[in-house]
């Protein structure tokens, strides 16, 4: 007989599958599943997981090498970022025109559609980030990242007086370019953690460092864990909109 559920490697997460319903999409961040099933706070449960608790299971569990591949076509002015098509270029964001997907030089073409298809790119591991806008929830995501894959990280001032942690690239250059903060980081969602040496090198470089996620539950949740994990700084945008971009392009204004 089949499991009931299984281990799963999906957008750069480990998460919990259930097999039952696996057509619809049902899975679990395992980091979350930890917290709710061993009653852990998220650090105990960083420290749980470091240590290899994972009662039932004998063998590690090996993350299958994924390999994305994109052509790209040119952005217009009035793309979704409201940002200069070279800045977009810079930021290694593009317009996808065609792409491809496999594990072993078994390639396939346009999983999900290109009705409108964006790329992040990182050219230093070169991993690949495929945004859906227009997609359902569950197609909105295909990637092969990691945590250690944090937009912007590179292009930090060598030191400065304030530095935001945001969980997305869409809002990083939201803050960055139309809110007019220099120095801004994404993690690839509000589910992920910091690298422990790149806290601490952050810690020396800048004054402040706060961390702003979503205006939600889930946002304020997963802000208190990790500003509890590093002991920095974060801060709930008090506004009827979700996030930096929402409020970017309703007009509100973001003051830090």
């Amino acid at each position: 007989k089949n499991p009931g559920c299984r281990f799963e490697w999906k957008n750069g997460y480990l998460c919990l599958i259930e097999n039952t319903r696996y057509k619809g999409r049902l899975y679990w961040n395992i980091i979350h599943t930890i917290m709710e099933l061993k009653s852990l706070s998220f650090s105990e449960t960083l420290e749980y997981i470091a240590k290899g608790r994972f009662e039932g299971i004998n063998t590690p569990v090996q993350k299958t090498s994924l390999h994305i591949r994109f052509t790209t076509q040119e952005w217009t002015k009035d793309n979704l970022f409201f940002l200069d098509p070279n800045i977009l270029k810079k930021e290694n964001i593009f317009l996808v025109k065609d792409y491809w997907w496999g594990r072993s030089g078994n390639w396939k073409k346009n999983k999900w559609g290109t009705e409108l298809c964006i790329a992040y790119y990182f050219p230093e591991t070169e991993h690949t980030k495929l945004y859906f806008p227009n997609n359902p929830p569950e197609q909105k995501w295909f990637a092969n990242i990691n945590s250690n894959d944090i937009f912007g990280l590179d292009s930090l001032n060598q030191e400065g007086d304030l530095l935001i942690i945001t969980k997305s690239q869409k809002d990083r250059v939201t803050l960055k370019y139309h809110y007019g903060y220099e120095n801004v980081i994404a993690l690839q969602n509000e589910g992920c953690y910091i690298p422990i040496n790149i806290v601490n090198d952050l810690k020396n470089r800048f004054k402040r460092i706060i961390i702003i996620f979503d205006n939600d539950p889930t946002g304020y949740d997963n802000a208190q864990h990790l500003s509890n994990l590093y002991n920095i700084e974060y801060k709930i945008i008090e506004s009827e909109y979700k996030d930096s971009y929402e409020n970017f392009i309703n007009s509100y204004k973001i003051i830090i």
